[in-house]
């Protein structure tokens, strides 16, 4: 689905932060081809620093930001696929 999306959406960039280690960052990306895309950016965060830098107080979070790059919405938890889509796309309406 996510795949699908970033075919959709052309202006779209999502950003992966994690602390796990960096080999099973890149097969997760590999796993789900998700390494060559140029709409997804993985950031390795051993000290917390990018999570600390973008407000992120729990994983997973979503922060989801309009074209003119305001915050659309913070959403902190799991979060529905459907759902997530639906928001990306109520972004690009003005």
């Amino acid at each position: 689905e996510l795949k699908l999306l970033l075919t959709e959406i052309q202006n779209i960039h999502f950003y992966w932060i994690s602390d796990e280690p960096k080999n099973l960052i890149k097969k997760f990306e590999r796993f789900y081809g998700l390494a060559f895309s140029d709409n997804i950016t993985f950031l390795h965060d051993k000290g917390s620093m990018e999570r600390i830098k973008w407000g992120i107080s729990a994983t997973p979070q979503f922060l989801i930001y309009r074209p003119d790059g305001t915050l659309f919405k913070n959403h902190k938890g799991a979060l529905r696929m459907d759902t997530l889509i639906s928001q990306i796309h109520d972004t690009q309406t003005p």
